[in-house]
């Protein structure tokens, strides 16, 4: 062999390959590895039938893009080392993260509406809404957040005065 040839040897790979143990965990890795595109169409899109390790199938949300599973199998691959089979089913599977977001905050809206104080409330202000719903964790994270210059776009104040009203 001539001393002239790149010596075609991969370097040994240090870096730990992963594994997962739910689907969660390969959204969160896409998170980690700031795939933002590809978390949000993992969120999106997914309607999971099976996961385990080597093997995802699942079926598309609406609008979801053809070409995902190609662009999962591809970086699977890469995070672990292995070859993942990655299906899209004819079966429905289970609703996407976001689907069951979106349902867990109509939940949570139905719930508080449904409370006597808010209904109050709701029943004075007419044409008030709910429009986010925080537990307790997240109102102490929000009150505790330092307010910057641009907070107070944060609040939309709505004038429901008829022009000329002047009272």
């Amino acid at each position: 062999q001539s001393s002239a040839q790149p010596s075609m040897q991969a370097a040994p790979d240090s870096a730990p390959r992963a594994t997962f143990a739910r689907f969660e965990d390969v959204v969160a890795r896409a998170a980690a590895e700031r795939d933002v595109q590809l978390k949000i169409m993992l969120e999106r899109d997914v309607r999971l039938v099976r996961f385990e390790q080597g093997q995802v199938e699942f079926s598309l949300a609406p609008g979801g893009s053809s070409h995902l599973p190609q662009v999962l199998m591809r970086r699977l691959q890469e995070w672990t080392g292995e070859r993942w089979i990655v299906a899209l089913s004819s079966r429905e599977g289970f609703a996407s993260i976001a689907e069951r977001r979106a349902e867990e905050e109509r939940e949570r809206q139905r719930g508080v509406a449904a409370d006597p104080f808010v209904r109050a409330v709701l029943d004075r202000f007419p044409g008030a809404e709910i429009v986010s719903v925080k537990n307790a964790n997240e109102a102490v994270d929000a009150i505790a957040a330092p307010a910057g210059p641009d907070s107070a776009d944060d609040v939309i104040y709505v004038d429901d005065d008829e022009p000329g009203d002047d009272d």
